[in-house]
């Protein structure tokens, strides 16, 4: 997993995040260098960009400032399109209606880059704006959340994205309800519709299922 901040990106909310990604088991690579010191990506950062997982970048209003930020950001966009990376974008304090027609501060970016860097990479940047725009996130800006509660949401969107495949179970699982609801009043949790209606015993962590092998254990925590 791996985060990216652009260069005015709120400090705060990149360690909230970091931290409670951190705190749910995820393996996490954080760019914390100046990144308007380096003109190019090198092949040990593309190695790690491509071994990623997903990726979470946090774009601001002066993201697109950066070439360095851009540069990345096109070659996660790359990685998606190959099939081999997810991207969760969260839009901090730009609209994604911002960066799809370079409105603002990053159409002001974009004006300088054009002086001073070549046509291809500008377009090439402004293609994975665009898609990026168009992507499923969160936007800080239309939330009335704090950065904790935003933070948490995050974490259960990437464990959810993490462990997709970990094992499938179809919605149409026949004799599974009374050991599922069995479970969840164990855990102290009403639930109706498959959504969360009340919670009781704060005091559970942890519920084991203990039996013989083939009978249903993980098909029944994963229903749960």
């Amino acid at each position: 997993m791996r985060t990216l901040r652009g260069p005015n990106t709120c400090k705060i909310f990149a360690n909230y995040l970091y931290n409670g990604l951190i705190s749910a088991g995820i393996a996490v690579f954080i760019d914390d260098i100046d990144l308007d010191i380096r003109e190019n990506i090198t092949d040990a950062l593309v190695q790690s960009i491509k071994q990623s997982k997903i990726s979470i970048p946090i774009l601001s209003q002066n993201y697109a400032s950066s070439k360095y930020c851009l540069m990345e950001l096109a070659q996660r966009v790359e990685c998606q399109e190959a099939g081999t990376q997810m991207i969760m974008p969260i839009f901090y304090d730009v609209s994604p209606a911002d960066l799809k027609y370079r409105r603002g501060c990053v159409g002001e970016a974009f004006s300088k880059h054009e002086d001073r860097v070549d046509r291809k990479d500008t377009n090439k940047w402004k293609q994975a704006l665009e898609k990026i725009a168009e992507m499923k996130g969160h936007d800080l800006g239309n939330t009335n959340i704090g950065y904790g509660a935003l933070t948490g949401k995050v974490v259960s969107d990437i464990l959810k994205r993490l462990k997709k495949n970990d094992l499938y179970v179809t919605a149409c699982l026949m004799g599974m309800e009374p050991y599922v609801w069995e479970v969840m009043k164990k855990l102290g949790v009403v639930y109706d519709n498959d959504q969360v209606i009340a919670e009781h015993d704060k005091d559970v962590r942890v519920l084991g299922i203990q039996g013989m092998p083939g009978i249903g254990k993980t098909t029944l925590a994963k229903v749960v």
